[in-house]
């Protein structure tokens, strides 16, 4: 054998990557048996897009309808969350008439933000929620723009009274505020989306 067929099947040897090089550098064909070996199921990519898909379509479907309801306080709730227009206002002290020839105050819940109108002002800021129904806003920051005296007197009981906010309740599609005592401090109706 010549002595450079030599060095190349020594090379051979010793660097098993090398296993089925020929001494020119060629390699001899995979041996029958890992040629014939079965290969690992692998899915088309269209497919695993697909499944991918359905996936991501069945996990949009159910992952709302479990944060929706009353198992995370303070976090999204189907029956508080939306927008509410003002329907009778209570100070604590007394009713307070809500003014028909001005806009009703308005706020949308939006699990744990609150944003609305007092019928004067913007105003935003956060709330939180229990399953036992106690529910409070937390500090609201709102522009300042002055109104006619009727609206502003309705604007300062509209505020006293979310801050006095205790507790809620949700019945024939009313949103129910109350104070620790149980008063109903502000009575809200769905509002527009």
């Amino acid at each position: 054998m010549p002595e450079s067929s030599r060095v190349a099947l020594s090379r051979m040897r010793d660097n098993p990557s090398h296993e089925n090089a020929l001494p020119d550098g060629r390699r001899h064909p995979a041996p029958l048996s890992r040629r014939c070996a079965p290969r690992s199921p692998r899915y088309p990519p269209l497919m695993r897009a697909i499944a991918t898909a359905v996936l991501i379509g069945v996990l949009s479907f159910l992952l709302p309808a479990c944060s929706v309801v009353d198992s995370w306080d303070g976090g999204a709730n189907a029956a508080l969350d939306g927008p509410w227009t003002l329907e009778s206002l209570d100070s604590g002290e007394g009713p307070v008439p809500v003014l028909a020839d001005h806009p009703a105050p308005e706020m949308t819940l939006d699990a744990g933000d609150v944003t609305g109108t007092s019928g004067v002002n913007s105003f935003s800021g956060d709330y939180t929620w229990n399953r036992d129904r106690s529910f409070s806003f937390g500090a609201l920051a709102w522009t300042e723009i002055a109104g006619d005296p009727e609206a502003m007197a309705q604007e300062a009981a509209f505020f006293d009274a979310l801050q006095a906010v205790e507790r809620f309740e949700v019945a024939d599609t009313k949103l129910l505020l109350s104070n620790v005592e149980g008063r109903e401090l502000l009575v809200f109706v769905p509002g527009r989306s």
